[in-house]
């Protein structure tokens, strides 16, 4: 009996502990293409574990070359480019809404596998108009 109660204790604490509490608003701030890692592009400094990101001003384009930080959320409503092939995005919940996308950057000469698209979440809402594409890329 005390061995089933310790497992689910634990099996209840990796649940709520799994992914870190909301912490920050960190909003990309640059109306132009530029690089997630880049502080200078974020309103209140890079996302960290357990931050809210959003991505919503026109222009927007941010390149991902490794994997992000466990994000509460990611709000898209412009273009997310995954480059490398150990690139993830990491969030408990992701919204791409209508103009927004998930990509790659186009396709290089080599035949070996370079880029992939890699979302790990727990709800992922695609709104009309948003859309993950990798067609010929």
């Amino acid at each position: 009996m005390m061995l089933a109660l310790r497992r689910n204790v634990s099996i209840a604490a990796l649940l709520v502990l799994g992914w870190p509490a909301s912490a920050d608003v960190k909003v990309w701030q640059t109306p132009a293409a530029g690089r997630w890692d880049d502080p200078a592009h974020w309103l209140g400094g890079l996302p960290a574990a357990g931050d809210d990101v959003v991505i919503t001003n026109a222009g927007a384009e941010v390149l991902v070359t490794a994997a992000t930080p466990a994000l509460n959320s990611l709000t898209l409503s412009r273009r997310l480019v995954c480059s490398n092939w150990t690139t993830r995005i990491e969030a408990r919940m992701v919204s791409i809404g209508t103009g927004g996308a998930i990509t790659l950057p186009p396709a290089f000469t080599e035949s070996q596998m370079s880029n992939r698209v890699w979302i790990v979440c727990s709800n992922l809402t695609i709104e009309a108009g948003g859309k993950i594409d990798a067609a010929g890329k």
